[in-house]
């Protein structure tokens, strides 16, 4: 499916991107922590990011301020529930500013090899922070393939279609271990000792893109219509009230996704989570009488 790369150094010329075959940037949306004022390439500005797209780049978001070891910039995710909603608001704030869509999802960092024992006491509450703020829907994790796994488990990052979910797994700290229901893979990582390739006299990393949907800007959900025409329904973070049923993003969704709906394993997950509101009878058949026509068979 390509490849997207990441860097935080220096701008990199969008047409030495595409000519080297890279499909997408993954980009910051944070700004430089004290001490590293050299990352000219972050936050992402808007002027940046329509130069990338109108070099035929796409754009993803991703939110990492502090770094282990820093004292005046601690990782993000030992900030806990209260930092989580801060970063989110400013991760938000600036991801609009550059241009992304409002329905994109963010990935937020956790760039060190932290245990289940640190993930449950602090770095899920972080996530939930984010969650607070932005959204399930919109919440992304970074990280190694186990605490990628923990985020899913614990229901604090958003589900793409497929069995998908908006986690980035780097290869670092994994020894091995995938998990398969990421969407990006690091599978080069710049380090001065090993650095990655070369593009416009800057070094990335390079990211294997694993679904269709990976959170890029240039997939957005704004409005959501069965005829096909923009405007019929308004997309939200969490969509409250549709017809009577309280849904939310997820469920929304998959009641688009051609095949996610009708999938017999994301029919029953949408059934049992509605369940409460009528017979899970009676809900499949509302579901399957307002299914666009081009959606059946």
């Amino acid at each position: 499916m390509g490849t997207a790369i990441d860097f935080a150094a220096r701008l990199i010329d969008p047409q030495a991107i595409k000519s080297a075959g890279h499909s997408a940037v993954i980009a910051y949306v944070s700004p430089p922590r004290p001490g590293a004022e050299w990352m000219q390439a972050k936050p992402i500005t808007k002027r940046y990011a329509d130069q990338l797209r109108a070099a035929g780049v796409d754009v993803a978001s991703v939110w990492q301020f502090g770094k282990p070891g820093n004292p005046a910039a601690p990782s993000d995710w030992t900030t806990g529930y209260e930092g989580g909603k801060r970063m989110a608001r400013e991760a938000d704030e600036r991801h609009r500013a550059a241009g992304g869509p409002a329905d994109r999802p963010i990935y937020f960092s956790v760039d060190e090899d932290i245990s289940l024992q640190q993930w449950n006491q602090t770095a899920v509450h972080f996530f939930r922070g984010v969650n607070e703020v932005i959204g399930l829907a919109r919440t992304g994790i970074y990280g190694h393939s186990r605490v990628c796994a923990w985020a899913i488990e614990d229901s604090v990052i958003g589900r793409t279609s497929e069995g998908k979910y908006w986690a980035w797994q780097t290869r670092a700290w994994s020894y091995g271990a995938r998990e398969p229901a990421a969407v990006l893979f690091q599978r080069v990582i710049d380090t001065p000792s090993n650095p990655g390739p070369l593009i416009d006299g800057s070094s990335v990393d390079v990211n294997d893109i694993l679904a269709a949907d990976y959170g890029q800007w240039s997939i957005s959900r704004d409005t959501l219509s069965g005829s096909g025409e923009a405007g019929d329904v308004a997309w939200t973070e969490d969509i409250k009230n549709y017809r009577g049923i309280p849904v939310d993003a997820s469920f929304m969704l998959a009641w688009i996704d051609k095949r996610a709906a009708l999938t017999e394993r994301y029919m029953a997950e949408i059934l049992d989570k509605l369940a409460g509101e009528g017979t899970a009878q009676r809900i499949k058949e509302e579901f399957e009488a307002d299914l666009p026509g081009e959606f059946k068979g």
